[in-house]
């Protein structure tokens, strides 16, 4: 009897030290690196201080599928050059912004769908029937369907005929609740720079998964986005096409800019995402924000000390499409009137969802007759009642995009709705939006 109770002493003195042992070096989310805790949040230390011990310890991928270094020999990093006339262009897209970085595309930012089929297979492995939906969308609403071209940024000129805003056409391809861009509405219409305070809320995402922007990182992320959506943005137009986009994107940062292949020993972790989205830390006023700087692969500066891997395995259309339920249902947004259930919807928002709607998947070349006929229709309501004297169907201006360009049946080219919202490239090395915009 007295053995028995010395051994029940001694596993229990062994069963307190390894709880100990594990209460030293795991966090309280369970991460054995994360040994700052929640000091992200404090902002009163270094940038190093502040994220460095809770993001940089992350084990290296696990590389079990020949996954291959990227950027590969012949392609280089070079910065956008914005003095050029006319200036390289860049948009709410990070991986075709960084592909354009890398000399993947090409690097004034004006891009065809071949282009971007054999970009985004090569850097990323995206697979060609995903690619091919997405690009096609983004021909047909916002640049040249005859020679297949379009602007990964704003409104080019070497986009030719039809030209309507580029991927920075509010929208269409571009669309609200994004992963780190502020909505078309909140932003005062800019939906093309990286959001601070977004990207921000993404990192405390993250922490609590072990400093891993993985899957259920995104999800939570989606769903505060949406939450903000819905009650901050009452033009909140979500059609299908919109949440393919919107719930894709946040499904594409794990499984696209993961260093190597997610879910097979690949690791989403802040330094490969922080880099490829274009997010540097600057403390201000013992706060931190991020500043938005131009998109890049890590390359051998990652957690791990070794090179960036792009994902082995393709990532198709099918794939994105069985994901795309598990994160939409953390929030779901009302198909076609996203302020269903909010105070937010009324006979004017209703109006306004429709018109997106219409202009969401006309061909850019029609986009500024649409709204001509639109513009007709407001002018009578107009007489009729004040309410809708403003823009389209009493649209506020940053609630759609503008739909000029040069039009095969309009002469008015310069036509906008509001000329300050008319999109340009992305500019780089400043914050943007450190607190949501009042």
């Amino acid at each position: 009897m007295v053995l028995f109770h010395r051994h029940i002493q001694q596993a229990t003195i062994a069963i307190y030290l390894i709880l100990y042992i594990q209460h030293t070096s795991t966090s309280s989310t369970g991460c054995p690196f994360a040994k700052l805790g929640n000091q992200a949040n404090s902002g009163i230390d270094t940038a190093n201080d502040i994220l460095g011990p809770i993001f940089s310890n992350v084990v290296e991928p696990l590389l079990t599928h020949g996954e291959q270094i990227r950027p590969e020999p012949g392609f280089y990093y070079q910065e956008p050059n914005f003095t050029a006339n006319p200036p390289d262009q860049r948009g709410p897209c990070p991986g075709l912004n960084l592909l354009a970085n890398y000399g993947y595309l090409p690097r004034n930012g004006i891009v065809t769908l071949t282009q971007v089929l054999e970009a985004t297979s090569r850097g990323f492995n995206m697979g060609t029937d995903l690619a091919l939906a997405l690009a096609t969308v983004a021909v047909l609403t916002t640049g040249n369907i005859l020679t297949e071209t379009f602007s990964i940024g704003g409104p080019d000129p070497r986009v030719g005929i039809c030209n309507a805003g580029g991927l920075d056409r509010h929208d269409t391809i571009e669309s609200n609740i994004s992963p780190n861009r502020e909505d078309y509405y909140t932003g005062k219409c800019d939906n093309h720079h990286l959001s601070s305070r977004r990207f921000k809320q993404n990192v405390k995402c993250a922490e609590q998964q072990c400093g891993l922007f993985n899957l259920s990182a995104m999800t939570q992320q989606y769903s505060q986005n949406a939450d903000y959506s819905k009650t901050n943005n009452p033009y909140l137009s979500y059609s299908i096409v919109s949440l393919i986009v919107s719930v894709g994107v946040h499904i594409f940062y794990p499984f696209f800019f993961s260093n190597g292949t997610y879910e097979f020993g690949g690791t989403p972790d802040y330094t490969s995402i922080s880099n490829i989205v274009g997010a540097k830390l600057v403390t201000t006023n013992n706060d931190y924000d991020f500043e938005y700087v131009p998109e890049r692969w890590p390359e051998s500066n990652n957690s791990a000390g070794k090179p960036w891997y792009r994902r082995e395995i393709e990532f198709d259309f099918a794939t994105l499409l069985a994901i795309i339920p598990e994160v939409y249902a953390a929030n779901p947004v009302f198909l076609n009137f996203g302020q269903v259930g909010t105070a937010n919807l009324t006979p004017q928002t209703i109006a306004c969802d429709i018109y997106e709607q219409i202009l969401q998947l006309t061909p850019a070349c029609l986009a500024q007759t649409v709204q001509n006929g639109f513009d007709v229709t407001t002018w009578i309501i107009a007489k009729l009642d004040p309410i809708f004297s403003q823009t389209t169907f009493g649209c506020p201006a940053c609630s759609f995009s503008n739909n000029g360009g040069n039009s095969l049946f309009s002469s008015n080219t310069n036509k906008t709705n509001n000329t300050t919202c008319f999109a340009k490239t992305n500019q780089y090395y400043k914050v943007y939006f450190p607190t949501a915009s009042k």
